[in-house]
């Protein structure tokens, strides 16, 4: 059986060959001797410089010492060495890779590799592990926590949102995007809607070509207002026996069949006519309470003459009534109430009334804010307007009342949920909420 070859390595580079050796020819081990070049007799086999005929070792010491003086390194490519050596030899050297933590070290008290944090570096001390993410006062930015105190790697981001709340611009399920943080407007921070019911959100008193009401829908949904009245009479509520105002200049006046207002929408009603409030406003309104134009429909009155000849508000002082009636029942529900000046407030508080329904019992109301106790707003001169700030009522009261939601309407905080426009024409804004800089 022929024996094996023999591989002698000639050094210890990637780029070096290697020679055989078979003892069945006879012949000689390859000799390096001092680092010389191997030489062939003239028998054909090779033989080095030193005695003839026998093997040498190899000198271990002289090659390392050689291949230091080269300055070629076991471990490092040669200059010399061809690309695809190079390319072996990188293959062998892993990629550097993020540091991870050390779970031996976490809670160590110092801020080792691969931590962000370390549990037991006290609070207030760089290092620390953080006890609150604080808003970056990006509007388009998740706050929040990720990692993990226990592995030393709890930290803060802001994480960009897309579509974004408060970017300004309506997107995917978004009701309304406002662009502000400002949660009590007609846009809440969640970019909906605020909910609840048909709301008085701009009123103008003076001069009478400008007087218009504004009603705001708050709810994500179309709400028919064919029962819906407004009302500027502080016995507003006797209409379901068929009340009439007793001044030409009041009114209590339902929306026309068919009327309805969208989510998120407003409708503006004009007292002196569409052709003033256009010539005020630069637009038409939705309706008119006096007929005028036969291009804009017509508030209707409560029963025959409701709607006084000389039907305006009183710029000195004045409530106005928002309510819901079906024509048949004992009471009316309370939408919303405003109240300015030194008027008469209204309190229903335990009165009792029977409607037109069929029964011959009356219905008693619930108890109103005391008139002395309710808020009012300051009157606007020529030129301004009142605007609601607070789309939620502020801190009404929320059951035990006659709204149609359990409110108490009068109880309502006007004078912080509301703001008075003292005369600047400019910032009367139908249709549009309040105008910026006004509300606090």
């Amino acid at each position: 059986m022929r024996p094996a070859l023999l591989a002698v390595p000639l050094c210890m580079t990637l780029a070096c060959a290697s020679a055989t050796y078979d003892p069945s020819s006879g012949g000689q081990a390859p000799d390096m001797g001092s680092g010389g070049a191997a030489s062939t007799g003239k028998d054909g086999q090779k033989a080095g410089s030193g005695d003839a005929g026998a093997p040498r070792r190899r000198d271990r010491g002289a090659s390392a010492h050689q291949s230091r003086k080269d300055g070629a390194m076991p471990d490092r490519p040669r200059p010399d060495m061809k690309r695809a050596d190079m390319k072996r030899l990188d293959k062998l050297v892993p990629d550097k890779l993020p540091p991870k933590p050390d779970k031996g070290a976490c809670g160590n008290g110092k801020l080792d590799p691969g931590e962000t944090c370390d549990r037991a570096i006290a609070k207030g001390i760089k290092g620390a592990c953080p006890t609150s993410c604080p808003d970056d006062g990006k509007p388009c930015t998740l706050d929040k926590f990720v990692g993990a105190r226990a592995s030393c790697t709890l930290r803060c981001v802001h994480q960009l949102q897309n579509p974004c709340c408060g970017d300004g611009k309506r997107a995917g399920a978004e009701q309304c995007d406002d662009g502000n943080k400002v949660d009590t407007d007609m846009c809440t921070n969640k970019c909906a809607w605020p909910g609840g019911q048909l709301l008085i959100s701009e009123v103008v008193l003076t001069p009478t070509g400008s007087e218009m009401i504004e009603i705001f829908n708050p709810t994500g949904k179309t709400v028919a207002l064919d029962s819906v009245y407004l009302a500027d009479m502080q016995s507003y509520h006797l209409v379901v026996q068929g009340k009439k105002p007793a001044h030409s200049s009041d009114f209590i006046a339902r929306f026309p069949s068919g009327a309805k207002v969208g989510p998120g929408q407003f409708r503006l009603v004009a007292l002196a006519g569409s052709a003033q409030f256009h010539a005020a406003y630069g637009r038409k309104a939705h309706f008119e309470l006096v007929p005028s134009d036969p291009k804009v429909p017509d508030m209707v009155p409560a029963t025959a003459g409701a709607i006084g000849s000389a039907a305006t508000l009183t710029n000195s002082g004045e409530l106005l009534a928002l309510f819901s009636w079906d024509g048949v029942s004992d009471r009316v529900k309370d939408l919303d109430y405003l109240i300015w000046g030194p008027s008469n407030a209204v309190n229903k508080s335990g009165v009792c009334l029977d409607g037109p329904d069929p029964g011959t019992k009356g219905t008693c109301y619930r108890g109103d804010t005391g008139a002395a106790a309710q808020s009012r707003l300051a009157v606007h001169s020529q030129g301004g307007s009142l605007h609601r700030c607070h789309f939620g009522e502020g801190k009404e009261k929320k059951a035990g009342g006659n709204g149609a939601s359990g409110h108490d309407e009068t109880s309502e905080p006007l004078k912080t949920t509301w703001a008075v426009n003292p005369a600047t024409a400019s910032k009367r804004t139908p249709a549009a909420g309040p105008p910026k800089g006004l509300c606090p």
